[in-house]
């Protein structure tokens, strides 16, 4: 099985490819290009079968690319790694722009 996506929030939406890591501000971009941080020696331990088939259209749990995929040493076709910004309350203050570095849509 090979799951395949296509961009379309990237592709709809501004974005950031200066590809510069690190906190930062990024005035008027919804999302910014990021890397993955590989995990090493990324293990699949627990599947749930329904999951993979809606989400990642993996029919096999046994897929050789799943802990490839799962430990962010390949993405899928067609994926675009981002990381999008947001705003909001943080620590008791309002913050003009947050964003989710520590975690990518893919």
């Amino acid at each position: 099985a090979k799951l395949v996506l296509t961009p379309r929030d990237t592709a709809a939406l501004p974005g950031d490819v200066s590809g510069e890591l690190g906190p930062r501000s990024v005035a008027g971009a919804v999302w910014s290009a990021c890397v993955p941080v590989p995990l090493r020696n990324a293990k699949v331990v627990l599947t749930d079968a329904n999951a993979l088939a809606t989400l990642l259209n993996i029919a096999d749990a046994k897929d050789h690319d799943l802990p490839k995929l799962l430990g962010g040493t390949m993405l899928p076709t067609g994926a675009v790694s981002a990381a999008f910004n947001y705003c909001g309350w943080q620590f008791g203050s309002f913050a003009g722009q947050l964003g989710d570095g520590a975690a990518l849509s893919l």
